[in-house]
């Protein structure tokens, strides 16, 4: 195994056995669960882990447990209100594991992704991100937008900081919303709820991972029909026929 893959079973073995400990739901899925089934490990090209988990009504709470348990094990993170950022400190591998967050509506799991509009929906972005995680404030494209950006919102952020944890979590959905209607269009990840919610056992690397009971079919409504055919060209944005408007 490559050792960017042995660094990514690591990330996902240690994030697995948090979420066992808490008790929590969560499933293999995206690019990852694509080369458990079809390659019987990681795909050749990839560097990242996705894992599903469902959106609790006490979520900020429970991120900021998760921050702390990843950082006792020797990783970094940053958090947004639809994913959960996991990396290896001096990560020269660039590899990372991402727990993607779903909400249940109308019958359909929902995890939201808005893509920008223009260079002000990016800053807003970010700005929104340092609400929920002031360590998202430094990500940008490079070191001169990082600081631009930390400069301007720094005041705004750390007094919103210094609100309860309760009043925070009534607010950040509300901002988030006015945020995602003006300067975004919706491409929100939507598959039906039954995928996740009937689950089953893969073992792989020695250890049991939970996927969807129908892993196959969850594979072709996401990747189209043609998803045993490896492609190393496929672009998300616009042809997962998950996201909101691709189907």
């Amino acid at each position: 195994m490559e050792p960017e893959h042995e660094l990514m079973k690591t990330i996902l073995i240690d994030v697995s056995d948090v979420l066992r400990r808490d008790k929590k739901v969560f499933w293999i899925e995206y690019g990852t669960l694509l080369g458990f089934v079809r390659d019987g490990g990681f795909i050749a090209w990839e560097r990242d882990v996705d894992i599903g988990m469902w959106k609790e009504e006490k979520d900020l709470a429970y991120k900021k447990k998760l921050e702390v348990h990843f950082q006792k094990l020797g990783y970094e993170t940053c958090f947004s209100d639809g994913h959960f950022h996991i990396s290896p400190k001096n990560n020269r591998f660039n590899v990372e594991l991402d727990i993607n967050f779903y909400e249940k509506i109308q019958g359909m799991a929902v995890k939201p992704i808005f893509v920008s509009r223009n260079k002000l929906g990016v800053f807003f972005k970010r700005f929104v991100w340092s609400l929920y995680d002031m360590k998202t404030m430094k990500l940008a494209n490079n070191k001169l937008q990082a600081f631009c950006g930390t400069i301007i919102t720094i005041v705004p952020v750390l007094l919103f900081h210094m609100l309860p944890t309760s009043l925070r979590e009534k607010l950040l959905p509300r901002i988030a919303k006015i945020q995602n209607s003006s300067f975004f269009y919706n491409k929100s990840n939507t598959v039906p709820a039954g995928f996740f919610e009937e689950l089953k056992m893969l073992e792989l690397f020695g250890c049991e991972f939970p996927i969807p009971k129908d892993a196959e079919e969850y594979l072709a409504y996401k990747f189209g029909e043609d998803w045993r055919t490896p492609n190393r060209d496929w672009d998300s944005l616009t042809q997962d026929k998950a996201l909101f408007g691709n189907r």
